[in-house]
């Protein structure tokens, strides 16, 4: 692994002892085995392009623009590719390459799989058989049905149509988020990043919160769950925050 190059890596996901990496500046998806730290690239050809998939069979020959963030869920890996306003499938156990929704216009709209347009997919996570994503240049939230690929716009107008508001779903207003994590209840946690905040969007209600940090965020752009606790990536103070989601107590993650 020493030797392995990789180029403004940014959204991954784990399962078990496999690393998934959306690696955007090569333009391609790769996989760590961790115990042993072996690269190898699933998709993509380490350089810009705007293929479809299909048109290789091989999805290493498929090239793609900045894929943005990886979500793995029963032997499918989901890819955000940013740069092609698409979400593609890569099934991992008869290594095929789809696009799942989007066909690839700028756009916030709804419809089924290719039919519908996305705005800069940038983040992914899986709640109850959904894919739910966040598009950046959209400032708007996402479900796309994993059995149908029907997609819906949670939150959100279309592009150039954000702000800062909380409330239903129809009136909430986010700009430029660019993390999101779920947990089981169907809490959705957003890096709201040109907000500087973190939102909290209920799936089920369709309600949106600001969380109420005690801390000024600058920009951030990642966000994670573990141990009852938010990690958030507050980009812009080049820091990692740690938030109790019990206590709300926030405190800073020593790197040295």
């Amino acid at each position: 692994m020493a030797e392995t190059v990789f180029n403004n890596p940014q959204g991954m996901s784990i399962v078990y002892d496999t690393l998934y990496i959306a690696d955007a500046g090569s333009h391609a998806v790769r996989r760590v085995l961790l115990p042993a730290g072996d690269v190898t690239t699933l998709a993509g050809t380490g350089t810009l392009g705007h293929d479809l998939p299909g048109e290789s069979s091989d999805p290493r020959q498929t090239r793609m623009s900045a894929p943005s963030d990886v979500v793995a869920f029963q032997d499918k890996l989901y890819i955000a590719v940013s740069g092609q306003h698409q979400i593609w499938r890569l099934d991992l156990a008869r290594n095929k390459l789809s696009v799942l929704a989007g066909n690839g216009r700028l756009g916030v709209v709804d419809g089924n799989g290719v039919d519908a347009s996305f705005a800069q997919p940038s983040a992914l996570d899986i709640f109850e058989h959904r894919l739910i994503v966040l598009d950046a240049a959209g400032s708007a939230v996402r479900s796309v049905d994993l059995e149908d690929s029907h997609v819906s716009t949670l939150v959100g107008v279309g592009p150039y149509e954000f702000g800062d508001v909380n409330g239903k779903r129809d009136v909430a207003r986010l700009q430029n988020p660019l993390g999101i994590c779920v947990d089981p209840r169907g809490l959705a946690f957003i890096a709201d990043s040109y907000n500087g905040k973190v939102k909290a969007l209920n799936l089920r209600s369709g309600e949106v919160r600001t969380l109420n940090v005690p801390y000024q965020m600058h920009e951030p752009t990642g966000i994670s769950m573990a141990a009852n606790a938010l990690w958030i990536a507050n980009t812009n103070a080049h820091e990692v925050v740690r938030v109790d989601l019990a206590t709300g107590q926030l405190r800073h993650l020593s790197i040295s």
